[in-house]
């Protein structure tokens, strides 16, 4: 009975859930998230195959055979049977039916849904890292940079290029793109496009301390004309990102934290290092082991220079 409750409060929730402002791929303002939803609906469709004779045979076969005041049972006593080939039959090949064809449908989601697949010509690139516990956003084309707030342009493919400064994060936004992870000294890479203006939430999910559940940032995602005068008032911004202030950037801290370090009400800078994002990478490459108080991190951790 109680597990009959929870079923029923999450069937009653359910359209309340779609109906609602939610950062879901159930709202999706790309076409990843939109394959996603068809993806998750139709996994819903065929299970209901299996769940659906259960959920209504084990009432029915409930109060068929239950039992009278005196005793006696309603409907037919078979004490003695024991198999029946047809019933075997049905019970054994709708599951391997159920499994092959949501075998198929993964695969061939997971084809179609390839992160490192370019979705289009003339492609944003954006490079990504993942902070203690924030994430900086590097736009090498533009020469700007922010913290905790992506601006893409509508209809534009977007392509991020992601490392990590830590321990290994998750990075998602699930009304736009898949989960993928980041790793110090590696690059991964998510390609996305938004088919609509709006904003989505983007978070780590992967657990990494005390400030993980501050560690979100929204992505806005802008018109052409919008897009191109952000940048304009981004270039003009008197914040410089250079290697010595990233050092400050990339210690642990939130980013309301950052703010109040930096004396800033915008995280949003003008690149003075081209070359920052590959620096950050080849750090872990130079061929010396790094001490422990400079590992990825660290509460102490402090960049080679």
């Amino acid at each position: 009975m109680k597990n009959f409750n929870y079923i029923f409060l999450v069937i009653l929730l359910f359209p309340i859930c779609l109906s609602a402002e939610s950062h879901s791929f159930l709202q999706p303002m790309g076409d990843i998230a939109a394959e996603q939803k068809k993806h998750f609906f139709r996994v819903i469709l065929i299970t209901m195959v299996a769940i659906l004779p259960v959920l209504i045979g084990v009432p029915i076969i409930i109060y068929k055979f239950r039992k009278r005041k005196d005793g006696s049972t309603k409907g037919k006593y078979l004490p003695n049977w024991e198999y029946n080939s047809k019933l075997e039959l049905l019970m054994w090949a709708i599951p391997v039916l159920i499994v092959m064809i949501l075998g198929f449908w993964l695969a061939k989601s997971t084809t179609k849904l390839d992160p490192y697949k370019p979705l289009g010509k003339d492609a944003l690139v954006v490079q990504v890292v993942a902070l203690d516990w924030k994430w900086l956003f590097i736009y090498p084309d533009q020469h700007i940079a922010t913290v905790n707030n992506l601006v893409i342009p509508e209809n534009r493919p977007i392509q991020l290029v992601l490392t990590s400064d830590t321990v290994m994060q998750s990075f998602i936004v699930p009304s736009l793109a898949g989960q993928i992870y980041v790793m110090p000294s590696m690059t991964s890479r998510l390609n996305f496009i938004a088919n609509t203006t709006g904003t989505a939430m983007g978070e780590n999910t992967q657990y990494n301390g005390d400030g993980f559940s501050s560690e979100t940032f929204t992505v806005k995602s802008v018109t052409a004309d919008e897009w191109k005068k952000w940048i304009k008032n981004s270039s003009g911004t008197k914040n410089a990102l250079d290697f010595k202030l990233y050092e400050k950037i990339s210690q642990q801290s939130t980013a309301a934290t950052l703010r109040k370090e930096l004396n800033v009400s915008n995280l949003t800078f003008t690149l003075n290092e081209p070359m920052l994002f590959k620096r950050i990478i080849q750090q872990y490459h130079n061929g010396k082991p790094i001490p422990p108080t400079k590992q990825a991190g660290s509460p102490n951790q402090i960049i080679n220079k």
